[in-house]
């Protein structure tokens, strides 16, 4: 399976702090990412206080789809970022200081990973919600606040928040909780969207085509085309996603629901 679409990608040369220095490094990144089957991504560079401004992201955007074309690679770039969750997101996403995911309605938000997660979170995703903005949680498997207590996250779910994993989160790469917590994740149904968060070549975007297999084994033929194709497209065209009803994820689990998740997630 091939023709990928990755919503959360760091390739833009010189933007992020721990993304590629410099065009040569994005370029390979670009070339791996259509090695690995993406045909579409949006580059997400970490933006904090509208920092980077989107002017800047928007005119490194262009200029190096422009070296894409040239070097014929086949990967269409399309601009977004990496929201950092802070006080007046809402004020800069409306006055276009922060870029959205293909500047449409759906946008990707960072919580932190390992402090508390702020007081009004909850307050500011289901106010960016009522001003008609569809809210998408980054890699919420690597935050320690739900990594604790899972149900928070299927609360958020059930008002409307969307969630991506990361890919290589599935292989244990990234340690074994967040390895556990994405798998339970996923086996409620509480998942939107996979993508790679590659900051450069190696093992995290290596990681796709097993963290493919495994999805298709664990939870049936088409996981990954809806993960990684079908509902990165609606995100694209603006359209609602469609999904079931993710399982209710409880606060307290029995010994034999410990073990069931051991077997599971081994």
């Amino acid at each position: 399976m091939s023709g990928y679409i990755d919503i959360h990608v760091h390739l833009l040369p010189g933007i992020d702090e721990d993304g590629p220095p410099g065009l040569k490094s994005s370029l390979e990144l670009a070339q791996e990412l259509v090695n690995q089957g993406f045909a579409t991504v949006i580059a997400t560079p970490h933006s904090l206080e509208g920092a980077p401004s989107a002017e800047e992201v928007l005119a490194c955007r262009q200029l190096f789809t422009a070296e894409l074309e040239q070097r014929q690679i086949p990967l269409q770039v399309l601009p977004g970022s990496e929201l950092a969750l802070e006080p007046q997101l809402l004020r800069r996403v409306k006055s276009g200081q922060a870029l959205t995911l293909n500047r449409g309605c759906y946008l990707l938000i960072e919580l932190p990973v390992y402090q508390q997660l702020p007081l009004y979170t909850e307050e500011l995703l289901f106010e960016l919600k009522a001003h008609g903005y569809r809210p998408i949680l980054a890699h919420p498997e690597r935050v320690k606040a739900f990594q604790d207590e899972i149900s928070y996250l299927y609360r958020l779910v059930e008002k409307g928040v969307y969630l991506q994993l990361t890919l290589s989160s599935l292989t244990g790469l990234l340690g074994p909780a967040v390895q556990k917590t994405a798998w339970k994740l996923l086996s409620h149904g509480l998942v939107h969207f996979m993508a790679t968060d590659a900051h450069c070549t190696g093992r995290r975007l290596s990681a796709t085509d097993w963290a493919v297999q495994r999805l298709e084994r664990q939870l049936g033929v088409g996981t990954a085309e809806t993960l990684l194709k079908a509902n990165p497209g609606r995100l694209l065209r603006n359209e609602e996603l469609e999904f079931p009803e993710p399982l209710p994820v409880h606060k307290s689990k029995s010994r034999f629901h410990l073990l069931k998740d051991k077997i599971f997630f081994n």
